[in-house]
């Protein structure tokens, strides 16, 4: 144990520690620890994890709260609350039946969230958004409702069903942004001249389930399967930089 300080206050049965002080095991009777008001409480732990133990039955203690780089997990505990410290209100609590982010707060950062539904207000727009990857999972599938559904990726949006349907409906019907989609060349037609025709269809690779698009000139019939597959110009392994997805109301 290290500190640089110790104070002791009777009169508010406390003990005062200024600075930063070291610890390999704290024991608190009464479970309260708490800094003063104008100055934060920091418990932090260098290249591991912070734990708060309950202890159950003389020389038996159970874990209740693990802070590590993974995350924040609590076991075996009926409730948890976190208040504000000046106004006492209630910021979080597991015994409430939703979450409302609080005003002020304009977005909500986790690497998982496990919740029966998320929404926003009927005037608002609800953004999920991930840097890298994003997955959206429903162990009895997924259902999402809105005026307007806008999906967009750098690279791929993956729709699967494992016992189930893949349902995309729209009043105004479903609106896919093709401007980023593969170009394939038909076998008789250079992908130059592909690229240079106003109107295309649309074809999908099995079992990948990749869209892409194949040139369509004016008076002829163009299909899906009569398409260059050879080196860059093969569909399967193109990539598209861009791609979204609208559903309209």
């Amino acid at each position: 144990m290290s500190m640089e300080s110790i104070e002791f206050l009777p009169e508010h049965n406390a003990v005062k520690f200024f600075g930063d002080t070291d610890f390999e095991h704290l024991y608190k009777k009464d479970g309260l620890i708490e800094s003063f008001k104008d100055t934060p409480l920091t418990i932090s732990s260098e290249n591991g994890s912070v734990l708060l133990n309950l202890q159950t039955k003389p020389s038996r203690y159970e874990n209740k709260l693990t802070v590590n780089t993974s995350g924040v997990f609590v076991r075996g505990v009926s409730a948890m609350e976190l208040t504000d410290p000046d106004s006492g209100d209630v910021v979080f609590s597991t015994a409430a039946t939703e979450m409302n982010v609080p005003d002020g707060v304009g977005n909500v950062h986790a690497k998982q969230v496990i919740v029966k539904r998320i929404a926003a207000p009927t005037d608002e727009d609800l953004i999920l958004r991930s840097e890298a990857s994003a997955y959206l999972r429903g162990a009895e599938g997924t259902h999402m409702e809105s005026k307007e559904l806008f999906w967009s990726a750098d690279q791929d949006i993956y729709l699967k069903s494992i016992n189930g349907s893949i349902v995309l409906s729209g009043k105004d019907g479903v609106f896919i942004d093709v401007r980023y989609l593969p170009i394939a060349s038909s076998v008789n037609r250079t992908d130059k001249y592909s690229q240079g025709t106003g109107q295309f269809k649309i074809c999908v690779c099995m079992p990948q389930g990749k869209l892409f698009r194949i040139a369509v000139p004016t008076g002829q019939k163009v299909s899906c399967a009569h398409i260059n597959m050879t080196g860059d110009l093969n569909p399967w392994v193109k990539s598209s930089n861009d791609f979204s997805l609208a559903l309209g109301e």
